[in-house]
């Protein structure tokens, strides 16, 4: 390599190109930009090339701004202020409730008479609940029977089977899928079995007695 002196020549640099205005998809010119290069300049876009393309992405954009918009939730109404309901007026007292009323209160008069000092206030409510559980009548032992298995045993005397009493008497049980169908046709049948089989007690009981 030629030198001069004891320094070694060097070739002059490339000058750099200078940037170009890029345009948009609509002919619009725009400042800054690369190219495939990865230099400044040379990114214009011809409209007649790509408006088709700009107006399909443009349609894109709009139609999934328009599928968020329909996913949100819509605004719930202002709840309105529950309107306090007034009370039913009280029935009207038998002759019977006055008189039983008035043999209650001639009773409690006379344990507070002989026992009254001699009573604490726990005691005392002992005393009325012991009073309530004797005067109220109870009800049979065991679980409350339910109206949704009273109506499905009726139909189930009347001869419905299968999923026409399922869907008749199972909220939704069309549309659950087949294990789930499976636990609750076999929740209800265990229902109705049961309150035959007490059913069947109670007559039982009746024709002895």
């Amino acid at each position: 390599m030629p030198s001069g002196g004891n320094r070694p020549l060097t070739p002059p640099l490339k000058p750099r190109p200078q940037a170009v205005p890029q345009r948009d998809g609509l002919g619009k010119a725009r400042r800054g930009g690369t190219t495939e290069s990865g230099q400044g300049g040379g990114g214009w876009r011809d409209p007649a090339v790509f408006a088709d393309l700009d107006e399909r992405v443009r349609r894109e954009e709009e139609e999934e701004r328009a599928k968020i918009a329909k996913a949100r939730p819509a605004k719930r109404p202002p709840k309105r202020k529950a309107q306090r309901k007034a009370r039913p007026a009280a029935p009207a007292e038998s002759e019977a409730f006055r008189e039983a009323k008035e043999a209650v209160t001639r009773a409690a008069d006379e344990i507070l008479k002989h026992w009254g000092g001699g009573l604490s206030k726990q005691e005392c409510g002992r005393l009325a609940n012991a009073l309530r559980s004797a005067i109220t009548p109870k009800r049979k032992a065991g679980r409350r029977p339910t109206a949704r298995v009273t109506r499905a045993y009726e139909d189930w005397k009347a001869g419905m089977r299968g999923p026409e009493l399922y869907v008749r008497h199972i909220q939704g049980w069309e549309k659950h899928n087949r294990y789930r169908r499976k636990g609750e046709a076999r929740d209800l049948m265990d229902a109705i079995r049961k309150r035959r089989k007490r059913e069947e007690g109670e007559a039982g009981r009746d024709g002895h007695g």
